[in-house]
C-alpha cells in the first residue's frame, strides 16, 4: 500500500508559485531565443554581397573590372584599394588609378577609371564599373600589351551592411577572383 501524503495549504501554495516561477523563466529563455533568431533571420535578409567582374580581354565587349551588388541590403564601402604587383597604390597616391595606370604603361587617355569613396552605397543589383576602355579606340597592338598589364592590378573592397557587419572582397591581380566561400569576414 502506498501511504497518503496529505499537504498543508501553505506548501501548496508554495509549489504552486515555484512552478509559476520556472514556467516563467522558460517563456523568458524562449522568448530570449526567438529575438536572437529573429535578429539573425534580419540581418541575413539585407546582406550584401559584392561581386568582381573582372574582363582584360580588350577585344570583347565588357572590358575591364567591375563591381556588383549580389546581395539583398546596399553595401556601404568602407575601403577601397589599389593594388599593382600586390602594393597599395591608394596610400602613397592623390590619384591612385592614375598611379596604377602609369605604373603599368597604360595611361591611354581612352582607359577610364572609377573609385569608391568611404559611405558610397551600391544598392542591390547595380553594377558600377571602376576601369573600363572604349573598345573602338584600342588599336591592335595595343592589345597584347593591356592583357598582360590589367591582369596585375588588384582590388580590396571592405564594406558593411546596414546591420553593421563588415566583410571584405578581394580581386587578387594576377590570379583569378576570390569566390565568395574566400571571402573574409572583417
Amino acid at each position: 500500500m502506498i501511504p497518503k501524503v496529505v499537504l498543508d495549504a501553505n506548501t501548496l501554495q508554495l509549489i504552486t508559485a515555484l512552478g509559476t516561477v520556472v514556467i516563467a523563466f522558460a517563456a523568458l529563455a524562449l522568448s530570449v531565443l526567438q529575438f536572437k533568431a529573429s535578429r539573425t533571420h534580419n540581418k541575413l535578409s539585407v546582406r550584401p554581397l559584392l561581386v568582381l567582374d573582372a574582363n582584360y580581354d580588350p577585344t570583347v565587349r565588357g572590358f575591364g573590372l567591375s563591381v556588383s551588388n549580389k546581395g539583398i541590403g546596399p553595401a556601404v564601402i568602407l575601403d577601397f584599394r589599389i593594388l599593382v604587383d600586390g602594393k597599395d597604390e591608394t596610400a602613397s597616391a592623390s590619384h591612385p588609378w592614375a598611379a596604377a595606370l602609369k605604373k603599368l604603361d597604360l595611361n591611354y587617355t581612352f582607359i577610364q577609371h572609377f573609385s569608391l569613396s568611404s559611405d558610397t552605397a551600391i544598392s542591390p543589383r547595380e553594377t558600377l564599373p571602376l576601369i573600363t576602355a572604349d573598345r573602338d579606340q584600342i588599336k591592335d597592338d595595343m592589345v597584347h600589351h593591356m592583357k598582360n598589364r590589367l591582369p596585375r592590378i588588384g582590388i580590396v573592397i571592405s564594406y558593411a551592411s546596414v546591420y553593421g557587419d563588415h566583410f571584405t572582397v578581394r580581386h587578387a591581380g594576377n590570379s583569378e577572383l576570390l569566390s565568395d566561400k574566400e571571402w573574409t569576414r572583417v
